[in-house]
């Protein structure tokens, strides 16, 4: 009769039991950095007329979701995207922004009028930069999971 003694086998079992939880729990602490970082990146590329859309830029989570939102700033969609040169009445545009005299950006009109000509993407430029950090990030995240789940 032969018998085999694997030694560790109890370990390796472990190992497998706690690896998903300790990798999921990583990949949400790294998700977080990063979004916190392409926030960071966004505040500083958004256009500052006032600095309510910069200010309404933040990180939320709901559950396992990690969510850049733009808040209140009901114009971040359009500044992001873009939008067709137009006229908008003063009343509207003076809720958030003061329009200055800068020249292709807001200008004012005399009979109580603004126009709006150009947009500035932040958001998407703030995830092309962060971008390039994130497969570092979760190798890092990776190693740091497989560390924990061997204790």
């Amino acid at each position: 009769m032969i018998t085999v003694r694997i030694k560790g086998l109890r370990k390796v079992e472990r190992l497998y039991a706690q690896l998903p939880q300790a990798i999921n729990k990583q990949i949400l602490r790294v998700s977080d950095v990063f979004m916190k970082e392409v926030q960071k990146s966004a505040k500083l590329r958004a256009p500052v007329e006032t600095g309510f859309l910069k200010d309404q830029i933040q990180v939320r989570k709901r559950g396992k979701q990690i969510i850049l939102d733009t808040g209140e700033a009901y114009y971040a969609y359009y500044q992001e995207f873009g939008f067709a040169p137009h006229i908008i009445p003063k009343e509207y545009f003076a809720q958030h922004v003061e329009a200055p005299n800068i020249p292709g950006r807001f200008v004012r009109r005399p009979s109580g009028f603004t126009l709006v000509s150009k947009h500035k993407p932040f958001i998407f430029p703030a995830l092309e930069i962060n971008l390039s950090k994130l497969p570092n990030m979760l190798l890092q995240a990776t190693k740091k999971a497989i560390s924990k789940a061997r204790r």
